[in-house]
Formats: C-alpha cells, sequence, structure tokens
C-alpha cells in the first residue's frame, strides 16, 4: 500500500521527468527555470517520451492506492487515464509522424516570454534570444520525424513558418534597448534562414491526402476519455442543430417577422465596430462587464491575483484561429494573467464575424465566467497529476455552458445576442457532426466548409480555417456542445443529490477549483460528498 506522501513524490517526479522533455511548456506554467532552453524535436526523443509514459503508467497501475485520501485516489486513476490516452496518440494516431509544423513550438516558446510579466522584459527577451539560438538544431530535428506528412498540413505549415517573421518583427519593435534589439533580431534572422530552408525541404516532401484517424480509432478515442459512442454523440448533435435551427427561426421573427432568417442573420452580424481597433476597445468593455455581472449576481467566487490581456492573434495563429481564443495562465505564476487573443480582419465582410453581439457572447466564453475563470480557478488547485489531465470536454464544455447561464441570468437579453447564442449553438452542433465524419473519413474536407457555411451562416474563409484545425484534433470540437450537455445533467443530478441544500455557486465552485478535470471524476467528486 502506498501512503499519500508516496503517491506525492511519484506524481510530482513524473511532473519534473515530463518538463524536462517540454521546456516551453513549463515556461506556459510558470517554470522560470526553463525558459532558456528548447525541446528536441529528435524522432528518438519522442519515442523516448513514449517509455517514460509507459514506464509511470506501470508504477501508477501497480499501485495500491487504499491508504490514500479521496483526491489521490482521484488522481491515480486520472494519471492512469491521462498516460494512455497519450501512449495512444502517440503510437496510434502519430500525428507527430504527419504534421511538420514547427512553428507552433517556436511560437509556443516566445509567446509566453513575450507577454507574461514576471520578470523585467530585457531579461526575458534575453531568454528569447537563447531560445531562438537553439532553435535552427531543433528545426533539422523535426525532419528526422516526418514519414507520413499529410497534404493539406504540409500547406499550412508552409503558411504558419512564413507567417512566423513577422512575430519576429513584433518583439524586435518593442524591444528599447539598441544592443538587446540588434542581438535579438540577428538572432531572429538566422532562425528565418533556418525556417526558409526548412520551408524549402517541406515544399519537396511526398505526401497523403489522408488525415482522417477512421471509426476504430475514433471509438477508441472516446474511450479513453470517459465519453460515449460516436453514434450516440452524433445523434446529440444532430438533434441540438434541428431544436436550435427552430429556436433560430422564431427569434428571427421576433426581430423582423418579414424577412427571411439569413437576412435577420446578416443584419445582426453587420452590427459591427468600424475598424479592428474599436473591436479590441469593444472586447475589452464587454469583458469588463462581463466580470463585473459575475461578482454582482455571486455566480463563481473569483480567484486572487487574476488579470487579463486582450491582444491582437500572433501572425503564425491566424491561418487556424479565425475568431478569438485564449492562453490560460502559467500555474506557478503568482499573478494570473490569461492572454486572450483576437483574430484581426480589416475586409468589411469579414469584420461581421466581430459583431457587437458576438463580443458579447464570445467574451462570456473565453473570459469571464468562461475559460479565463475556469482555468485561473484550476491554477489554484495544487495536484500535479491536475496539470495533465486535461478534460476538453469540460473546459469547453464549461465557457460554452457559461454562454447559456449568462443569459438566463439576465447578462444582455437584448434578442440579437440571443440570436448569436443560439446560432453559436448550432454552429457548436455542426462541429459534433463534421468532428466526427471529418475523424472517421465520412466527410471530405469541401464537404466540410460547406456544412459550416450552410448551417452556421459563416463566412468560407473562417469556415476553411476551421475546418483546417479540426483535421488535426480529432475528437476535439465535439467537446463543446456534448460537454455543454454533460454539464447540465450533472447539475441536474447535483441539485437532485443534495436536495433543499444545493446551491448554484458551490456547484460551480467545486468544479471550479477541482481543476479542469474529465466531467467523469466531477461527477464522482461531486456525487461522494
Amino acid at each position: 500500500m502506498v501512503s499519500d506522501k508516496e503517491f506525492d513524490k511519484v506524481s510530482k517526479e513524473m511532473f519534473y521527468k515530463i518538463m524536462d522533455y517540454n521546456p516551453t511548456y513549463a515556461t506556459f506554467l510558470g517554470l522560470h527555470e526553463y525558459d532558456d532552453k528548447m525541446p528536441s524535436l529528435k524522432r528518438e526523443i519522442v519515442l523516448e517520451q513514449i517509455e517514460l509514459f509507459k514506464k509511470y503508467l506501470k508504477v501508477l497501475e501497480d499501485m495500491d492506492d487504499t491508504d490514500l485520501d479521496f483526491d489521490r485516489k482521484i488522481d491515480r486513476k486520472l494519471a492512469i487515464d491521462t498516460l494512455k490516452l497519450h501512449v495512444f496518440e502517440l503510437e496510434e494516431i502519430r500525428n507527430w509522424e504527419k504534421n511538420p509544423d514547427v512553428s507552433d513550438v517556436i511560437g509556443g516558446a516566445l509567446f509566453p516570454l513575450f507577454t507574461r510579466e514576471f520578470a523585467p522584459f530585457e531579461e526575458r527577451v534575453q531568454n528569447m534570444i537563447k531560445r531562438l539560438e537553439k532553435t535552427p538544431k531543433m528545426i533539422e530535428e523535426a525532419k528526422t520525424c516526418i514519414t507520413k506528412p499529410v497534404k493539406l498540413w504540409k500547406e499550412m505549415t508552409i503558411e504558419a513558418c512564413q507567417q512566423m517573421p513577422m512575430f519576429f518583427m513584433i518583439i524586435a519593435n518593442a524591444i528599447k534597448n539598441p544592443e538587446l534589439k540588434e542581438k535579438f533580431t540577428k538572432t531572429a534572422e538566422k532562425t528565418t534562414a533556418a525556417l526558409q530552408k526548412y520551408i524549402e525541404w517541406v515544399k519537396t516532401l511526398e505526401t497523403t491526402d489522408e488525415y482522417a484517424i477512421g471509426k476504430e480509432k475514433f471509438e477508441k478515442l472516446m474511450e479513453l476519455r470517459g465519453l460515449w459512442k460516436s453514434d450516440k454523440i452524433l445523434a446529440l448533435g444532430e438533434k441540438y442543430l434541428r431544436d436550435e435551427k427552430e429556436k433560430l427561426l422564431k427569434i428571427c421573427k421576433e426581430i423582423d417577422p418579414n424577412a427571411k432568417w439569413q437576412d435577420v442573420v446578416e443584419k445582426v452580424k453587420s452590427e459591427k465596430p468600424k475598424n479592428f481597433k474599436e473591436v479590441i476597445e469593444n472586447y475589452r468593455k464587454s469583458t469588463q462587464r462581463a466580470k463585473e455581472f459575475v461578482i454582482k449576481h455571486d455566480i463563481a467566487t473569483m480567484p486572487e491575483n487574476e488579470t487579463l490581456e486582450i491582444i491582437e492573434t500572433p501572425s503564425y495563429l491566424r491561418h487556424v484561429i479565425p475568431f478569438a481564443a485564449l492562453f490560460s495562465p502559467g500555474k506557478f505564476e503568482k499573478i494570473k494573467k490569461s492572454i486572450y487573443i483576437v483574430t484581426p480582419y480589416e475586409e468589411e465582410e469579414m469584420l461581421k464575424e466581430h459583431s457587437y453581439p458576438s463580443i458579447i457572447n464570445t467574451s462570456v466564453h473565453e473570459a469571464y465566467p468562461g475559460h479565463h475563470l475556469q482555468l485561473t480557478c484550476a491554477a489554484y488547485n495544487p495536484s500535479y497529476v491536475r496539470i495533465f489531465g486535461h478534460g476538453a470536454e469540460f473546459v469547453e464544455g464549461w465557457a460554452h455552458y457559461c454562454e447559456e447561464l449568462m443569459g438566463e441570468k439576465g447578462f444582455s437579453q437584448d434578442p440579437k445576442v440571443d440570436l448569436i447564442r443560439t446560432t453559436d449553438i448550432i454552429w457548436r452542433a455542426c462541429r459534433i457532426i463534421v468532428d466526427i465524419k471529418l475523424s472517421c473519413g465520412e466527410m471530405s474536407f469541401d464537404e466540410a466548409v460547406e456544412f459550416l457555411v450552410a448551417n452556421t451562416g459563416m463566412k468560407k474563409d473562417a469556415a476553411v480555417a476551421e475546418v483546417k484545425r479540426y483535421t488535426q484534433n480529432p475528437g476535439y470540437q465535439l467537446s463543446y456542445l456534448l460537454g455543454k450537455h454533460l454539464i447540465k445533467e450533472l447539475k441536474k443530478e447535483y441539485e437532485e443529490f443534495k436536495g433543499d441544500k444545493f446551491s448554484e455557486k458551490e456547484f460551480h465552485d467545486k468544479m471550479l477549483y477541482a481543476g479542469s478535470l474529465p466531467i467523469k471524476y466531477h461527477r464522482e467528486i461531486l456525487l461522494s460528498r
């Protein structure tokens, strides 16, 4: 039998072993002893990590957890599930052999150093330079992994790598010290040259069109995540799509009884800021309003030392983030600062994606009480295991649940905002359908794009960016609406369990501060106490 102390030692040891392989993620978490290091992308290193996961999987499976307290028993089971999932993804899905993109690793190495003010800027720049000095070697190492490149991902790689120097320029322009600026610029130029050489190599690669993992692997993925079988999830998405389309028609009739629903949606989306500067200003105002509303209505306990910054989406990410996203705060940082990125558009048509009602709903989803609040609360959980035990259906489901919750509480009850909330549910229902069919090889890329455009009114360029991301993350996009559905089901169960003692705020707080757990573990925690 293992004691709590012994379990903590193993989980902490495992965490830091994994960090040694992933120093840029360590920086993201706020472990700054890793700030000058870069990961190795050698094939041998990927294989080493698989063996490391298997080693700790055996250690944890062999443990007798009889003497562990409740939370550590949860952590042990969570660690086993997480390690099994990682091994499956690396050994069976093997995107590391199919996706040649290195821009995400490079951007991820620089982004937290550039945006988080945990140390003087010049000190952070010095570490950015050290990381860039190691980058050409890392780019060369990446070549050893790519044996089955996907044509679409090859094209995405070229696009993303070509955008990376723009990010270097943004950083360089922020450096005031002339000597430091010159040193950074020269190092960035060497990295740019290495990237250009890499792009030329990528262009020569023979590719396959096959990005779908197939039905069998998709079912296994759902099983490892503790979710339903794909047919049941698909049926849920199709039901929501039918129901929410009917609701949309009613809302459109309320707004303009004489117009077609498509024209009403277009008119609502046309109510937008004049330019991107105003877009950002409106996101900031809307986010602050949402925060004040959450506090006033006592929806959840606001965590300490939280802050949020809204900036333009970095150039290297714009091809896969058509609207907005959030980078969570560092777990080990004293100040829990999230970075809320918003993708800029200058074209009149694309600016409609940042309409005033959309800004309100997106800020609820990304900021308060959505991702920023949830991920900040999760950062205060002391468990090392729960850093990795990331349940996408809870993280994305929570943010999507918050959209409806805030509407029910009276936050921006304008029918136009309700229309956007409804179109966003339709979008998430479409995500379920596209995610499953695309991943199982039952829908082509072009069919997926057309499906989104036809059912959501999304502009084609945005739909293309959406589907590009879907191809690389099977099973992720269904997490939004499925997760929201599961949270609402769990809320009903918890209300029955607590009876007269039920408190919605307590329900929220227990989930928020337990960490970003898969929903099956939230259920176990909530219904056992």
